[in-house]
């Protein structure tokens, strides 16, 4: 268990290994140093939700909570439970596998942070509905036609949350043309040579292709055989870079 007391003291907590007695654990910390719980890990790998319930119903709110499961599928209704009983307020890392039909608590679309660890059960309308800063998709099945929605969407919208969108698709897409966004292609003086997308993804976005929104934002779209990144530049030259000069 990590607790987080504001602005950066972290501590890490060793609990009894039966869970009856954790409850009562954490309830007095909570007391004692007058916090809130930073980030959260339940991992259900081998455990059925109903076995951490205890659990769940004293933590009632975490910064960010990471649910983590290994196995092919989780019934539904047990993974609202957690989702439901606990209100996340910044991120939430989704390593689960729901069955299909799921849908995620409707306050979850505007937290700051995903990431999904399987998304083939994810809609194009799911997508379109999420208002986050950043969005992370593995083992994703969705069709060029969805990411060209998403685009779009973001293109006639007024939306300066959204940060970046990737998409890890296993098996592979046919990418579209970008030109119906009236795309150019990726053009470094445009924008700082300080790019903080490459120092999150270790890569480049030469690669990509930029559109420009009537309100002048800035935004790269990269395609490659089984990533697809929508990246958007808040600030095209930080004013970190003029103090380097």
């Amino acid at each position: 268990m990590k607790i987080v007391r504001k602005p950066f003291e972290v501590a890490t907590v060793y609990t009894p290994s039966d869970l009856k007695y954790v409850p009562a654990v954490m309830n007095h910390l909570f007391d004692l140093f007058n916090t809130s719980f930073g980030e959260i890990v339940i991992d259900i790998q081998e455990k059925e939700i109903s076995e951490v319930q205890c659990l769940i119903d004293v933590i009632k709110q975490c910064e960010r909570l990471i649910l983590v499961s290994h196995r092919k599928q989780h019934i539904n209704e047990g993974i609202l439970s957690v989702l439901n009983s606990i209100e996340v307020t910044k991120d939430l890392s989704f390593y689960v596998n729901p069955k299909p039909k799921f849908k995620l608590p409707e306050y979850l679309l505007r937290i700051n942070a995903f990431k999904f660890k399987y998304s083939d059960w994810i809609t194009r309308k799911m997508l379109l509905s999420m208002d986050c800063e950043t969005i992370r998709m593995e083992n994703c099945t969705l069709k060029p036609e969805d990411m060209k929605a998403f685009v779009n969407q973001w293109l006639n919208s007024e939306n300066t949350k959204l940060q970046w969108l990737v998409m890890i698709i296993p098996d592979g897409y046919d990418t579209f043309d970008t030109k119906v966004f009236k795309a150019k292609k990726f053009d470094p003086k445009v924008r700082s040579t300080t790019n903080p997308h490459e120092l999150l993804f270790n890569d480049t976005t030469s690669d990509g292709m930029d559109i420009v929104r009537k309100d002048g934002l800035l935004a790269t779209i990269v395609q490659r055989d089984y990533v697809f990144k929508f990246l958007v530049w808040h600030e095209r030259f930080p004013k970190d870079d003029d103090d380097d000069v």
